[in-house]
């Protein structure tokens, strides 16, 4: 039962960062009309220079501190510290949020390493999903990992990077919502089982 109370927190939590995207994201755009997706990052609806900046640096801190909580409970949903990689990823993450894009490096790269941290954690989640023999699902998270890693690449420097970013964060956060619907699916299973 213990471990059912934290699945479903960890899968709240995972799908409140979701919701907490969208929500910035369209808050923080439509407050900033010069913002485009072909020719701005999307750091630069936080950048210093914006009066709005704390929407979306603030939104950023909160979806980190959301996904630290459910990266938790993908380790033990997952029985794996491997899947700490997650973890990490999301303290880049409030990184971001921390250092707008003007501090240089200290933002940069841990924008970097969230991206490449959160699909190497999926990825990872991939294989453990294979030796569960749930193919659907590894091939969800290792095909879509490696794909959304080729589009991100291929799609750098030829449109504004918030595309890139986009594609990256579309697929991050569809893998969360999946694996936050199937611990709560579970656990409601279980107590069916064992009330």
């Amino acid at each position: 039962m213990k471990s059912n109370k934290i699945f479903r927190i960890g899968a709240v939590s995972g799908i409140a960062l979701s919701v907490l995207f969208v929500i910035v994201l369209t808050i923080a755009i439509s407050l900033n009309p010069w913002f485009s997706f072909y020719k701005n990052a999307l750091s630069d609806l936080g950048s210093l220079k914006v009066p709005t900046k704390y929407i979306f640096n603030c939104g950023l801190i909160l979806m980190g501190l959301s996904g630290i909580v459910f990266s938790l409970a993908a380790v033990k949903y997952f029985d794996s510290a491997v899947m700490h990689i997650l973890t990490i990823a999301m303290i880049f993450l409030i990184a971001v949020g921390v250092f707008p894009e003007e501090y240089g490096k200290i933002h940069s790269i841990p924008a970097i390493l969230f991206y490449l941290l959160s699909l190497a954690g999926i990825f990872y989640a991939g294989i453990l999903f294979k030796e569960r023999k749930e193919k659907m699902l590894s091939l969800f998270s290792m095909v879509g990992s490696v794909v959304t890693f080729i589009l991100v690449i291929s799609t750098l420097g030829k449109v504004g990077l918030a595309v890139p970013e986009m594609i990256g964060a579309v697929f991050i956060l569809s893998w969360i919502v999946a694996i936050s619907y199937k611990m709560l699916k579970e656990v409601k299973e279980e107590i069916k089982a064992h009330p």
